[in-house]
């Protein structure tokens, strides 16, 4: 017995020990699409999308991520993919679940968000309440506002393959005023 013991201790440095069961725990997204004449707009550089929170009156008692959300959405590609550190194995897997995938298409964007940005985590005792955020989808021409449109909780995904396959993203559909 002590012998079995002994080798199991040897035997624990060499073996790779994770504390994630996936390179994607507490990261989600929100990936919208738009049309031809507004992702020429986008790509111009004379418009704007942006993700902002709204209706959080206890942004500023939110721990990890104080304050009212804003992020700029960028292409797919950019936001899953290349915003990981190559050498991990986020980017890895991202590049795998994402192999082939319609959500690469160019008039698809995204914003990623990490746990923190995605519930308002306020402090109780010595734990958290955890209240979702919420959202709206802001496409801006200089001043001008062309869409905000709110964001259901169920378009925000989770990325951990937990949850399931990328696959079952669906790009929320972007629809500018008349």
């Amino acid at each position: 017995m002590k012998k079995l013991i002994l080798l199991l201790l040897l035997a624990l440095p060499i073996c790779s020990l994770y504390a994630q069961h996936c390179p994607f725990d507490g990261s989600y997204a929100i990936v919208i699409t738009t049309d031809k004449k507004t992702t020429a707009l986008i790509n111009s550089g004379k418009a704007k999308l942006i993700l902002e929170e709204i209706e959080n009156p206890q942004a500023e008692n939110c721990r990890y991520a104080e304050g009212i959300i804003k992020k700029p959405f960028a292409p797919v590609k950019e936001a899953l993919i290349e915003s990981w550190d190559n050498r991990s194995m986020a980017y890895s897997s991202s590049l795998e679940y994402l192999e082939n995938s319609s959500l690469l298409q160019p008039e698809n964007y995204a914003v990623k968000l990490n746990m923190a940005q995605e519930s308002c985590m306020i402090a109780k005792g010595n734990d958290y309440d955890y209240v979702k955020r919420k959202f709206q989808i802001v496409l801006k021409k200089g001043d001008e506002i062309l869409v905000q449109q709110p964001v259901a909780q169920e378009k925000i995904y989770s990325l951990c393959k937990g949850s399931g396959k990328w696959i079952r993203i669906e790009p929320l559909e972007i629809k500018k005023k008349k």
